[in-house]
C-alpha cells in the first residue's frame, strides 16, 4: 500500500500547478484552460490511486456483494456499487464511484464559474483539496460526498431557473444519501430568502439546547428523534463550530455587496453552517452536516478572495500559505487514518 507521505507529496504537486500558472501566467486564457484540465485530471488520478482503503471501505464493499434491494433506503448507490462489484475486483468498484463523484463535483465548480476567468475554478479546485470535507467525504463517507456533488451540480441549474432539472438532481442525490435534502434546502433558502441567512446564523447555536430543554419539560427526548445523537466520536467538536461560525460571519460581512448568484451562493453557505449549528448539542449530527458547508467553500472562497488577490505578491503569499495548510491536513492522523493509511 502506498504510504501516506507519498499522498501528501502528490497533492503538493497538484496544488503547485494552480500556484505556478495563476501567479505567473494569469493573462494567458489558453494556459489557464490547460491548467484547469490538468487539475481535474490529477484529482481524478488521486482518487483512483488513494481511495478504496478507507475506514468505511470494508462496509461498502461487503454491502456491494449482497442484495442491493435489501436496503431500505438510498438504493441508487447500492445498485451502482453492486453492479460495479460484479465486473471489477475489490476495491475498484469503490474507487470508480469515488472518481465519478469527484468529477461531478469538478463539473459543478467549473460550471458555476462559466463565463468568468478560468482563475476562479482553478482556485476553487485548489481550495477543495484544502478543506477537510472534500477529503473525508470522497475518501471515506462516499455516499454523502457523491450526494453533495449532485446537489451542487443542481445548484447551477437552480440559479439558472431550470427548476425541473434542479429537482431531478436532488431526487437522484436523495437516492444516494438522504441528508442531501438538507444541503438542497440550504441552497433553496439562499436563493429565495437571501437576507435572512444572518439571522438564522445568529440564533442557530442555541436551537438544539433550547429545543432539548423544552421537550424535556414535556417528558420527551430530542436525542431519540435525531439520528446518531448518541454518538460522541466528534473530534474538536466545539473548535470546528467556532471556526465555521466565525468564517460564516466573515462571509456575511464580505459578501454584503454580492448580487445575483454570488449573493445566493454566500447565503447558501451561511444557511448550511447555521443549519449544522442547529444540531450543536449532538456531536456527530452537527459534524456530518458541517461537512456539507465545506463542499461550498470551493465556490465561496474564489468568489470572495480573487478580487483581493490582484497582485502577484498577494497571490504568491496566499498560495504558499494554502500549501502549508494542505501539508498539515494531508498528514493529520485523523485524515490519514480515515483514508485507511497508517500514521
Amino acid at each position: 500500500m502506498i504510504a501516506a507521505h507519498d499522498m501528501a507529496f502528490y497533492l503538493f504537486l497538484v496544488q503547485g500547478v494552480a500556484m505556478v500558472v495563476t501567479v505567473y501566467s494569469p493573462q494567458s486564457p489558453a494556459l489557464l484552460r490547460r491548467a484547469l484540465l490538468a487539475q481535474v485530471a490529477l484529482i481524478a488520478v488521486f482518487w483512483f490511486v488513494w481511495s478504496g482503503y478507507s475506514r468505511d471501505a470494508w462496509r461498502y464493499l461487503s454491502a456491494f456483494d449482497g442484495n442491493p434491494l435489501s436496503f431500505e433506503e438510498e438504493h441508487l448507490f447500492w445498485l451502482a456499487g453492486h453492479g460495479l462489484s460484479r465486473v471489477f475486483p475489490d476495491p475498484w468498484s469503490l474507487k470508480i464511484l469515488t472518481v465519478v463523484g469527484a468529477l461531478i463535483f469538478c463539473a459543478a465548480l467549473v460550471t458555476f464559474f462559466r463565463g468568468k476567468s478560468h482563475e476562479y475554478p482553478i482556485i476553487g479546485l485548489y481550495v477543495a483539496l484544502l478543506v477537510p470535507g472534500f477529503i473525508l467525504l470522497f475518501g471515506n463517507t462516499l455516499r454523502q460526498g457523491m450526494a453533495a456533488a449532485m446537489v451542487l451540480l443542481g445548484m447551477n441549474l437552480l440559479f439558472a431557473s431550470r427548476y425541473a432539472l434542479f429537482a431531478l438532481s436532488v431526487i437522484v442525490a436523495f437516492l444516494v444519501h438522504q441528508t442531501a435534502l438538507i444541503l438542497a434546502a440550504a441552497i433553496l433558502m439562499g436563493r429565495y430568502f437571501t437576507v435572512w441567512a444572518k439571522y438564522l446564523l445568529l440564533l442557530a447555536p442555541f436551537v438544539s439546547y433550547l429545543a432539548a430543554y423544552g421537550l424535556s419539560l414535556a417528558g420527551e427526548d430530542l436525542g431519540a428523534i435525531i439520528r446518531y445523537s448518541d454518538r460522541t466520536e466528534g473530534v474538536f467538536h466545539f473548535e470546528k463550530f467556532l471556526v465555521s461560525y466565525l468564517l460564516a460571519w466573515l462571509v456575511v460581512i464580505m459578501g454584503q455587496k454580492g448580487e445575483g448568484p454570488w449573493a445566493w451562493l454566500y447565503a447558501a453557505y451561511v444557511y448550511m453552517v447555521a443549519i449544522s449549528a442547529c444540531f450543536l448539542k449532538y456531536e456527530v449530527p452537527f459534524e456530518r452536516l458541517l461537512l456539507y458547508s465545506d463542499m461550498l467553500l470551493p465556490f465561496v472562497i474564489p468568489a470572495l478572495a480573487l478580487p483581493w488577490l490582484s497582485s502577484r505578491r498577494a497571490k504568491g503569499i496566499g498560495f504558499a500559505a494554502g500549501m502549508l495548510a494542505g501539508l498539515v491536513l494531508w498528514t493529520h492522523p485523523s485524515v490519514v487514518t480515515a483514508l485507511g493509511y497508517a500514521v
